[in-house]
């Protein structure tokens, strides 16, 4: 079997909209944490192929991000919002290692600077993940 049909087979056990962490499957499938962590992914992956098998969708519970994540399975109504707001978390957290390690380092170097790039770095989030939300909810 496949990773991520090794998986699948797990999530068979769970009762509906049942969550779970990587250590949770390691222990169901004897393996060690970070090799589930891998099987998660790849069963993430089967997901989001084009020409997808699986028979349930994983989303992160919001707001964790780490090797204690806790998954969700579902496929009903609200998981498409939780989904999305999963996606909002994924897109700051993403601006922000993209942009304000460099715009704090412009306020080390110019502390003139440093209100400007605060404000810059607090508006663009603040803005983008409102709209982010906002479609989110629609």
């Amino acid at each position: 079997m496949a990773r991520w049909q090794n998986v699948e087979a797990y999530l068979d056990t769970l009762p509906a909209g049942g969550s779970f962490t990587s250590r949770d499957y390691a222990s169901y499938a004897n393996v060690p944490w970070p090799e589930a962590s891998q099987c998660i992914q790849a069963y993430l992956d089967a997901q989001r192929s084009p020409k997808s098998r699986t028979k349930y969708v994983l989303q992160r519970a919001r707001g964790s991000r780490t090797s204690t994540a806790k998954w969700l399975v579902g496929q009903k109504s609200k998981d498409v919002r939780a989904r999305g707001l999963s996606f909002s978390s994924d897109v700051k957290n993403n601006a922000l290692r993209a942009f304000e390690p460099d715009l704090r380092r412009i306020a080390t170097i110019n502390p003139g600077a440093a209100r400007r790039a605060e404000r810059v770095i607090d508006a663009t989030l603040d803005g983008a993940m409102k709209v982010v939300e906002a479609a989110v909810r629609a």
